[in-house]
């Protein structure tokens, strides 16, 4: 079988072929999302269809690997969901690229990186993640006594795709045997005495061969725990597939249409479109200048269905289902909203009138709240529009204010 020279290493992506030959053929793209637990990572998955089988024998995979389409997992105050197709921690989407604005519970779980393989169809493609990871052990001196120790050892992943190949009539996309190596600590050297797994760590590999059934555009989940080791947590993979053939990746080289950007335009005229992205069945529209960030998710079909604005020097984030605090709004009337904001939203919205407006206190300070159509959007004092998403997905919602949500 003839192979795709796409090889992706730490993130760093080399292609060797070329593009041009592409752009009659269907791409497949693969995204990889690698999270390190530690301990135990108390949860629940599930599956609601057949959507992997391998070879291996059962004994070697019981309690070791588990493929799940929807999961929950608990880390104390914290959640993270794979539902609808997507992830989430507490309730906001993970982006698949890069989630270092996350705050992850270090302790817990952290991301190690986001890889992505492009490959025709029915070619083949991997990656690798090299690491070196410290690992301490106790080391027996000839008084008795032990010494606390630390070597480097080389750990990480190798994924191998074999075969990708798209069904249209049934919706899916099948990745044939995909072979997974994983390099960790698989015993410890025994201490003479001691009953404890405390000694010399030995490194292994082990090998896993899988046969993947996805639907183009969804998340789903792998955990990978060690063979042995079961207190050294393991790893968390989500797994997005897309394609052009489905519509579920677009490259680049193909801009939104005017409709998508004119959302950007209107309520950000002073910024420019500074980067894109298409995801399943929306695109992503940044706005970047300096410090700060808007992001717009519309429909193909132009349908604006969430806005949210980024400040990396004040490290304020306004996502419109966690703005306003609990007992802060307050009703008003339509015309004492800013003119600025009702003239912004008359252009999104030829035709529409908004119907209701609250003043409300919120976590980036006092804000204008707007409802029109299946809208809510949340102004500054200035006129200027932050934040805003579909009411039916919690715009309007409320949250406890900082000082009442840390006496819980």
């Amino acid at each position: 079988m003839k192979r795709l020279g796409i090889l992706l290493y730490i993130g760093v992506f080399l292609a060797c072929a070329p593009y041009a030959d592409a752009r009659e053929k269907n791409i497949i793209r693969v995204q990889c999302q690698f999270f390190k637990f530690y301990g135990n990572l108390p949860g629940t998955t599930s599956a609601k269809e057949q959507i992997w089988t391998t070879d291996e024998p059962p004994e070697k995979l019981k309690n070791k690997v588990t493929v799940f389409s929807q999961g929950e997992f608990e880390l104390g105050e914290n959640k993270l969901e794979f539902k609808k197709g997507r992830c989430f921690w507490n309730k906001t989407e993970i982006p698949i690229t890069d989630p270092k604005k996350l705050d992850l519970p270090e302790a817990q779980i952290s991301w190690i990186n986001s890889p992505e393989i492009l490959l025709y169809e029915h070619s083949s493609g991997s990656f690798n993640l090299a690491s070196k990871q410290p690992i301490q052990y106790f080391k027996k001196r000839k008084d008795g006594l032990f010494e606390l120790k630390e070597i480097e050892l080389p750990t990480g992943l190798d994924i191998e795709i074999t075969d990708a190949d798209e069904s249209e009539e049934h919706g899916y996309i099948d990745l044939a045997d995909i072979i997974m190596t994983m390099r960790s600590v698989e015993r410890r050297k025994k201490i003479e005495g001691v009953n404890l797994s405390v000694g010399y760590p030995i490194p292994g590999e082990q090998k896993y061969v899988f046969f993947f059934r996805l639907r183009p555009g969804k998340d789903y989940g792998i955990l990978i725990r060690p063979e042995r080791e079961r207190g050294e947590g393991g790893l968390l993979i989500r797994l997005r597939v897309s394609s052009t053939r489905s519509d579920t990746f677009r490259r680049k080289d193909k801009p939104p249409p005017e409709s998508v950007l004119r959302h950007a335009k209107i309520f950000v005229p002073h910024m420019e479109v500074t980067d894109w992205e298409f995801n399943v069945d929306e695109y992503r529209i940044i706005c970047e200048r300096g410090d700060e960030e808007y992001e717009f998710d519309v429909t193909p079909d132009g349908e604006l269905t969430e806005l949210e604005y980024k400040n990396d020097e004040t490290d304020i984030e306004e996502n419109a289902n966690r703005m306003a605090f609990r007992g802060t709004k307050k009703s008003i009337a339509v015309n004492e909203v800013p003119n600025k904001a009702l003239a912004t939203l008359a252009k999104a919205y030829p035709g529409l009138k908004p119907g209701k407006a609250w003043t409300a206190e919120t976590i980036a300070g006092p804000r204008y709240v707007i409802q029109i159509g299946e809208m809510a959007f949340y102004a500054r004092p200035d006129g200027q529009i932050q934040a805003g998403e579909r009411i039916d997905k919690g715009a309007l919602d409320e949250i406890d204010p900082p000082s009442e949500e840390k006496d819980r």
